[in-house]
């Protein structure tokens, strides 16, 4: 039933897709978050959609190509970056030193999380647009996290909070950073609804949500929900409200959560005895060293997990042994680098940091500029705000999560890019 409901899905999409390439763009999120195909038993699970789908936009961007406007001027140099970025990541990939079937895998992984960019900053224009895109981000993510907060409501605290599988959220702390990144969107569509039943819809789906963030034990998915309700309460003008509830949830935490997790969160404090902390802080070793001997392009995507690339350095692990001591541990088997800063720089060498630096930096400017030259109270000033929230949630938890290439990321670069380009309109109209 489920695969025959998918079907018919695809088949009503397609049709809207053809008309609409922004729709084709949604879906294409849609589907790379959601992982349509794991939801289902029968033949939809071979369905390749995500490439149905893009290939559908693609026709449609030919079918409507006088609907895409101003292409030109879109071509910021946060476009450039990315170009950049994309480039260097295959050179990284052609000169790579780690095993090249899984460095081509993660490359392809890689240019269609920032094709993703693109397809927002060149179709996306209008307020309407813009909100089907942030829907289409919501509800995947968000559905996942009702479902799993309702789970661990219901098992009473008893029911184990994990990721979807074969997807870029497969663990829970992924799945936590989504969460947090998403929650800032999702209020700000519940400010600009109008039906009180879909506002109260989306305030339930946010409680859940935050309830799956503690739930899943996630240490930077706390500390990411923080930097989130921090961010919130600056901008926001119901900082009574916004303070009870955090009070609230702070106490339901506190009183509610099991040991263990009041246990696990306690962690942060001692990270230095940490094992799992210890073991991350090697990864970031190896990166650092990765880089000063391959500064330009690195050894390829998730060359830091190649047990003969992680054995080659292991015995220069002690090196920075007056920053954090791990001479007391031994991990074996190579690790994942647990951070989007250090992960880049084992994958891309220093020039691939600093390009991702860049950009999150250059984003984070076009939002800035877009607060100060766009009219407050208006979709695409409180668009800026939200985004920069979900920015620096990513930004913070990120810091301990092997996800610089993640979708939602790459959406955000292209939202800053639009209200920036929106800002800068309205600034030159007025001078």
């Amino acid at each position: 039933m489920r695969d025959l409901a998918l079907l018919v899905f695809i088949l009503f999409s397609s049709y809207y897709i053809l008309r609409s390439p922004f729709i084709g763009v949604a879906l294409s999120i849609w589907t790379s978050l959601f992982t349509p195909n794991l939801w289902v038993f029968g033949f939809g699970q071979s369905l390749r959609i995500n490439f149905l789908f893009l290939a559908l936009f693609l026709i449609s961007l030919i079918i409507n190509k006088s609907k895409i406007k101003n292409v030109d001027y879109k071509f910021t140099p946060l476009c450039f970056t990315h170009i950049a970025f994309f480039l260097l990541g295959t050179l990284s990939a052609l000169f790579t030193i780690s095993q090249e079937d899984v460095v081509w895998l993660e490359w392809s992984y890689f240019y269609k999380t920032l094709l993703l960019y693109f397809f927002v900053v060149f179709v996306v224009h209008t307020e309407v647009q813009v909100k089907t895109i942030l829907w289409a981000m919501v509800l995947s993510v968000s559905f996942i996290g009702l479902s799993e907060g309702l789970k661990y409501v219901l098992s009473g605290g008893g029911h184990v909070i994990v990721g979807v599988l074969y997807s870029k959220m497969q663990d829970r702390n992924s799945l936590a950073l989504a969460m947090n990144m998403i929650l800032p969107l999702l209020f700000l569509l519940r400010n600009y609804t109008e039906n009180k039943k879909v506002k109260t819809f989306l305030l339930i789906i946010a409680i859940f949500n935050i309830i799956a963030i503690l739930g899943s034990f996630s240490r930077g998915g706390l500390i990411g929900l923080i930097v989130v309700g921090f961010f919130y309460f600056l901008r926001s003008d119901r900082k009574i409200i916004i303070s009870v509830f955090a009070v609230v949830i702070g106490i339901g935490a506190v009183n509610f959560m099991p040991d263990r997790w009041t246990q696990r969160m306690n962690t942060i404090e001692s990270a230095d005895q940490d094992e799992s902390f210890l073991g991350r802080v090697v990864a970031w070793k190896q990166a650092v060293l990765i880089a000063n001997d391959h500064p330009l392009v690195g050894v390829g995507f998730k060359g830091g997990q190649n047990q003969a690339i992680w054995t080659y350095y292991k015995p220069d692990f002690d090196i920075f042994n007056s920053i954090i001591d791990t001479s007391n541990t031994n991990f074996v088997q190579a690790k994942a680098a647990h951070s989007i800063y250090f992960q880049v720089m084992g994958d891309m060498g220093y020039t691939g940091l600093s390009l991702f630096l860049l950009l999150l930096f250059t984003s984070y400017r076009y939002i800035r500029f877009a607060e100060k030259n766009l009219p407050r109270a208006s979709f695409f000033h409180d668009l800026a705000g939200m985004t920069k929230i979900s920015l620096a949630a990513y930004a913070v938890a990120g810091a301990a999560l092997s996800l610089p290439y993640f979708d939602i990321l790459y959406v955000i670069f292209g939202l800053s890019t639009i209200v920036y380009l929106k800002a800068k309109a309205m600034k030159t109209a007025h001078d």
